[in-house]
C-alpha cells in the first residue's frame, strides 16, 4: 500500500507543486488549506508524513502541531512545517510544537527527499530554456512546416536528458502510462513491448483504457489529470516527441 502524505497549504500552486514533485513517488497525497481540514484529513486517512504551512486561515501550523502532539493516536505522526519566515526563532518554535523538521520556502526539493528517503534523481536538459530562446528564438510553432525544428528541440530538450537517464540507470523494464487512444502511433503498441530506442520492455498497465477510465481513477485516487499540460516536445498533443517513435531512436543514435 501507498504511502500517505498530507500537504496543508493555503496556496493552491503550491500544493499542486509539492503533488506533482511527490506522486511520482507513489505517495497517496491528500490536502487541506486550513488546519480544521487537516485535523479531518487526519482523522480520515491516518498519513504517515504531514506537511503543513506555518501561516494557515484559521490555527496556525504551530497550533496545528501541538493539537496532534497531545493526541495518543497522532503524536507519532512526522509532521514538516513548511514557511515563508525562515528565521531561527521560527524554527526553534516549530520543533518545540513537535515539527520533525522546518524548511524555509522556496522548498529545497532536494532536503525534502532526504528527510523522506525518496528514490529519486532528476534529469535536465544541458541547454537552459533561456539559451535555447536566445539562440534559437524558443520553441518552434507546431505547424507543418517546422517538423525538423520541432523533432530538433525535442532531441535538445527532452531526448539527450531522457537518454542520458536511461543510460545510468540502465532499467531493465520501463513502466509507462501509454495509451491506445492517445495517438496513431501508441494504438500500434501494446501493454508489452520491446522498446528498440532504450534495449528495454516498455509496460505500460493502462494500454487498454479509454479516457474515461482513466479519468475516474484519478478522481477516485486524488491524482491531478494532464488536460492542461503542454508539451513543446510534442507541440500538438497527437503527435510523439520521440520517446516511443522510431524517429527519435534515430535521433538518440539508435538507443542505449
Amino acid at each position: 500500500m501507498s504511502k500517505c502524505i498530507l500537504v496543508v497549504d493555503d496556496e493552491f500552486e503550491f500544493i499542486d507543486l509539492l503533488k506533482y514533485r511527490l506522486q511520482p513517488c507513489n505517495y497517496k497525497i491528500v490536502t487541506a488549506m486550513n488546519s480544521t481540514d487537516a485535523l479531518n484529513q487526519v482523522w480520515q486517512h491516518s498519513p504517515d508524513v504531514i506537511l503543513t504551512d506555518l501561516l494557515l486561515p484559521d490555527l496556525d501550523g504551530l497550533t496545528l502541531c501541538e493539537i496532534l502532539q497531545r493526541n495518543d493516536a497522532t503524536r507519532n505522526i512526522p509532521i514538516i512545517m513548511i514557511t515563508a519566515i525562515g528565521t531561527d526563532v521560527t524554527r526553534y518554535s516549530a520543533k518545540v510544537a513537535g515539527a520533525v523538521e522546518c524548511f524555509s520556502k522556496p522548498l529545497d526539493f532536494e532536503q525534502l527527499k532526504k528527510l523522506l528517503k525518496l528514490n529519486i534523481k532528476g534529469f535536465v536538459p544541458k541547454v537552459t530554456a533561456a539559451h535555447y530562446d536566445a539562440a534559437f528564438g524558443g520553441a518552434p510553432a507546431p505547424t507543418p512546416e517546422n517538423e525538423e525544428r520541432i523533432k530538433e528541440f525535442s532531441a535538445v530538450m527532452k531526448l539527450e536528458p531522457f537518454l542520458r537517464g536511461m543510460k545510468e540507470l540502465a532499467p531493465t523494464i520501463w513502466l509507462t502510462a501509454l495509451r491506445k487512444v492517445q495517438n496513431p502511433n501508441r494504438a500500434g503498441l501494446d501493454i508489452v513491448v520491446e522498446d528498440k530506442n532504450f534495449n528495454t520492455i516498455k509496460v505500460s498497465p493502462v494500454f487498454y483504457w479509454s479516457d474515461a477510465e482513466m479519468e475516474a481513477y484519478l478522481k477516485q485516487h486524488n491524482l491531478p489529470n494532464e488536460w492542461d499540460y503542454f508539451d513543446p516536445a510534442k507541440a500538438d498533443e497527437k503527435r510523439e516527441c520521440g520517446l516511443h517513435a522510431a524517429w527519435g531512436g534515430e535521433r538518440m543514435g539508435s538507443g542505449v
